[in-house]
């Protein structure tokens, strides 16, 4: 355990778990758009663009309150690193729900809504751990779970790619398939990332 001869600033903490929130509903959005008509995804995608800016501004304030005190929550490279690894997931979700409405993608098979729910999951147990960074806990069973979602993710993946290859009507079809598809594992892997980002955090701060 590390002794901490100075009191924790809250306001960190208070914008980590701001941002995990924020976090959730990106994610909750992502799987609107990819279910929504046409119609109604550009209207969503303004939200998630919206909910980026609003994620970003909080992070970024954060930081900037972590520059100019002496007494921190985390250590200011821990800071740094966990709201860089926050912003790289809301920018990567944003990327697949734009990618989704400017591809007028139709997935027509529900192992794409599979692989956003697993997103999903994925995203509410970072949301709690930020939420637990004031009291770090929980280390090794959210490891486990963290792994257990990435496998599922991957595994379909390869289910979709199996899919797509089968039931694609054309190449230009199959293409844009794929990149729904990889995309929606890239939002799996960056989240896997932030969670190995906060458990390190976590066993440090222990």
């Amino acid at each position: 355990m590390r002794l901490r001869v100075q009191p924790r600033d809250p306001s960190f903490l208070d914008a980590a778990a701001s941002v995990g929130g924020q976090l959730v509903e990106a994610t909750n959005l992502l799987a609107s758009v990819l279910g929504a008509d046409e119609s109604l995804r550009q209207d969503l995608g303004q939200r998630m663009v919206e909910l980026q800016v609003e994620a970003t501004e909080t992070g970024h304030g954060a930081l900037a309150g972590v520059g100019r005190s002496w007494v921190t929550s985390l250590d200011r490279d821990d800071s740094y690193r966990l709201i860089a690894a926050v912003v790289d997931v809301l920018d990567v979700l944003q990327s697949t729900a734009d990618l989704v409405i400017v591809l007028r993608a139709e997935v027509s098979h529900g192992l794409a809504a599979d692989l956003v729910e697993v997103v999903q999951r994925q995203s509410e147990l970072c949301e709690h751990a930020l939420r637990q960074l004031r009291r770090p806990s929980g280390g090794p069973e959210r490891w486990t779970t963290s792994r257990r979602l990435a496998r599922q993710a991957a595994t379909l993946g390869n289910r979709m790619l199996a899919l797509n290859l089968e039931t694609s009507r054309d190449v230009g079809d199959l293409r844009r398939r794929e990149e729904i598809r990889l995309a929606l594992l890239r939002c799996s892997d960056t989240l896997t990332r932030l969670a190995r980002t906060i458990d390190a955090i976590v066993i440090k701060e222990h």
